[in-house]
């Protein structure tokens, strides 16, 4: 089974020479730790996994739920990745080694592993209105359980699955990260969709846009009634369990209509950033509407949530 430091090291060219300087030149793989022996993890020969071990972590789930931010410099980094590491390594050298692998050539494992030692807990986000605020087009009892059964389930699901990765990550045990993806798109997309849909929707919503988003509307839909037209008709059109949204295409500079499957999040599988999201699982208006989605989703317009759209679309402008 490769180890992280192997991925990390694969994409470089091994040096050659005599086995000191070999020792001196790899770094990662010939180090020896404080009783002058070498790493049993990390001083065998690095598989040859090429341009497929480095490319691994670019998974977009992933980078969007371990982001840590912009890096300020090798040097820096080093350091707190040596302090964090250690504690999962249990060894200073240890650390080092993985700390130079990490600013060298394997940095697409540098947010994911420094993010080990000081991860926070996903938790379930408050809702800003009572259960019943939404009626009567959305019950009660459709918001509590949808918000403290389905999303409270979607945020341990997601806090457990990371705990998991944790330890795969620390391990180098590639084969468990890879069995772990369908979860965290599952379970972080479940939390990602579900904290932005609870935003989108107000007692006091309904009607339409004004301002910039209004004119955007027009300019990329023609019309207001157009774009709930398109709207509706893509969340309807939804087979099975899954979401209707508005997006950002930053690129083009313009809004476009998506539905996704399932829990998937649309920036993480689109590119286009979330504005607005309706979901229509069927656990979203079943209690209420039974099979009959239509009728739901001419519920929800009255309680669209106009001006945290407005302010979403705004922030992703600048």
């Amino acid at each position: 089974m490769p180890r992280v430091g192997a991925a990390a090291a694969s994409c470089s060219t091994i040096p050659t020479g005599t086995r000191r300087e070999r020792s001196r030149r790899r770094g990662l793989w010939a180090v020896p730790t404080s009783r002058g022996q070498r790493s049993p993890s990390l001083g065998s020969a690095p598989p040859k996994y090429g341009k497929q071990a480095a490319s691994f972590p670019k998974l977009k789930l992933a980078t969007a739920l371990f982001l840590l931010g912009p890096g300020r410099g090798c040097r820096q980094r080093q350091q707190q990745q040596q302090q964090q590491l250690r504690g999962v390594s249990g060894s200073t050298s240890t650390s080092i080694m993985l700390s130079r692998a990490l600013c060298g050539t394997g940095r697409q494992l540098a947010p994911a592993l420094g993010y080990l030692g000081s991860r926070q807990k996903h938790s379930l986000p408050d809702l800003p209105y009572d259960y019943g605020a939404l009626e009567p087009h959305i019950n009660a009892q459709i918001m509590q359980l949808h918000h403290s059964k389905h999303h409270a389930a979607y945020v341990n699901n997601l806090n457990d699955t990371e705990e998991k990765y944790k330890e795969a990550l620390a391990k180098g045990d590639v084969t468990a990260q890879i069995a772990l993806q369908p979860a965290l798109k599952f379970n972080g997309g479940g939390h990602i969709n579900h904290s932005i849909f609870w935003t989108n929707l107000s007692p006091d919503g309904g009607g339409e846009p004004k301002g910039e988003l209004l004119e955007a509307i027009k300019r990329d839909f023609g019309s207001f009634d157009k774009f709930k037209e398109k709207l509706t008709a893509a969340s309807v059109g939804v087979q099975g369990s899954g979401w209707g949204w508005l997006g950002f295409n930053k690129e083009r500079g313009h809004l476009q209509i998506a539905a996704c499957p399932n829990q998937d999040p649309l920036q993480g599988t689109t590119g286009l950033i979330p504005l607005l999201g309706i979901d229509v699982w069927e656990h979203a208006y079943y209690l209420q509407y039974k099979n009959v989605r239509p009728d739901y989703l001419k519920a929800i317009w009255n309680v669209i949530n106009w001006e945290n759209v407005t302010e979403r679309y705004m922030a992703c402008k600048k």
